[in-house]
């Protein structure tokens, strides 16, 4: 039992510090327009969650927050911690203490896949220390984050990039003569056709994924309209 414990927390400590470090990833980033708004939320006592559908860029925001205010960060979407408990929270901020000291911002990835963590969310906050969270599953999403955070956090809904967004990702400047000459139109269309096709095929990747939880949750086809309007 003590030798499981032991290599449990080697692994976990190890994972810290590769998350703790670099990005998961390396892309092209842009500034979302839901930025400004959870950076202002930086200053508030209330945890911060960042809700949306799958891949919509929750972990970029959240990762960027951290780049701007330095603090401790776990990612839970991954198999080493499924089956981490409330009792864990403790061994992990010992672990974060341990490593790199005293820090006032906790920001937890894919929270939702952690049972219990609104309680540890609730003791950090009742300690005044700023606690940002991502979820994207309809456990997060479909009601508050617990009884132990009512009135305690600020909710921030992410959606997939908006034609502004988009403009900006490619490089694409909008000039105001743009609207009145043939080449400025036809550089709005094409770019304006292209984000529609590309939103047309989210919307239908993510109504297949509803109606898989639903055949899995049991929900009757009558109420599917219902469950996620």
């Amino acid at each position: 039992m003590l030798s499981q414990q032991l290599f449990s927390k080697t692994v976990f400590r190890c994972k810290i510090q590769v998350e703790q470090n670099s990005l998961p990833y390396e892309q092209r980033l842009i500034v979302r327009d839901e930025f400004q708004t959870v950076s202002a939320w930086q200053d508030e006592a209330a945890v911060t969650v960042i809700c949306g559908l799958r891949r919509c860029g929750k972990s970029t925001l959240l990762r960027q927050l951290k780049e701007k205010y330095n603090g401790y960060y776990l990612n839970f979407d991954d198999e080493r911690l499924v089956s981490f408990g409330v009792k864990d929270f403790q061994r992990a901020d010992e672990i974060f203490h341990e490593l790199y000291g005293e820090r006032q911002v906790y920001y937890f990835d894919e929270i939702q896949n952690a049972e219990g963590w609104e309680r540890f969310a609730r003791r950090l906050h009742d300690f005044h220390k700023k606690v940002c969270v991502t979820g994207s599953n309809a456990r997060l999403l479909s009601r508050e984050p617990g009884t132990h955070l009512t009135g305690r956090y600020l909710q921030c809904t992410l959606y997939p990039f908006s034609f502004g967004e988009l403009l900006r990702f490619r490089n694409i400047e909008v000039q105001s003569d743009d609207f009145f000459t043939t080449t400025g139109r036809a550089k709005l269309k094409r770019a304006l056709n292209d984000y529609f096709e590309k939103e047309h095929l989210r919307q239908q990747k993510n109504l297949s994924h509803r109606q898989q939880f639903c055949q899995r949750a049991g929900i009757p086809a009558e109420r599917r309209l219902w469950t996620f309007s």
